[in-house]
């Protein structure tokens, strides 16, 4: 027997994330964006199944008028390349050993534009939303279980330039 689809959040949260999303990334880190595929739990699940290694799980509360998550899986790419251009970090700390905590830092940072861009893009719409801080996720299965559990979710990929990067709403 096949679970039921988890319905999508209201499109009043997917049109402003996916603009915040766009927005991070071809404003404030100049990459072009495109959105290349919509995927439900399952899908999310085996292909993180299949393949985790480098990625690196972040996520954002909010709270107020709008009850959601923001979660952004990042490859360590990307996360190295944020880190290099611009939190600063010198390329020999990251091929030293010091990767994970730097592309946590990476990763959080990238999850917490996106997620502030989204509170502001609600704003103008006259919602109110407080967001906690970034947190990591320990691996996936914290990631799907919240997804599995939600109202409603929407799992996005993005192609930026040569990284993907899955974003998830869940209500």
């Amino acid at each position: 027997m096949t679970a039921a689809a988890t319905p999508l959040p209201d499109r009043h949260l997917i049109e402003p994330l996916f603009r915040a999303v766009k927005h991070v990334f071809e404003t404030n880190l100049v990459r072009r964006t495109s959105m290349t595929a919509v995927m439900n739990v399952e899908q999310l699940a085996a292909s993180l199944k299949q393949d985790s290694e480098g990625l690196t799980f972040s996520a954002v509360k909010c709270t107020g008028d709008v009850e959601c998550a923001v979660a952004l899986i990042t490859p360590a790419g990307l996360n190295f390349v944020f880190a290099r251009d611009f939190l600063d970090v010198d390329d020999s700390m990251l091929q030293l050993g010091a990767e994970l905590p730097v592309y946590r830092d990476s990763a959080g940072e990238i999850n917490n534009m996106i997620a502030g861009t989204f509170r502001n893009m609600l704003s103008k719409n006259m919602m109110n939303c407080r967001l906690t801080p970034p947190f990591i996720l320990d691996g996936y299965a914290p990631l799907l279980s919240s997804l599995a559990k939600a109202k409603s979710a929407v799992i996005s990929c993005f192609d930026v330039e040569e990284f993907v990067i899955t974003v998830c709403l869940w209500t």
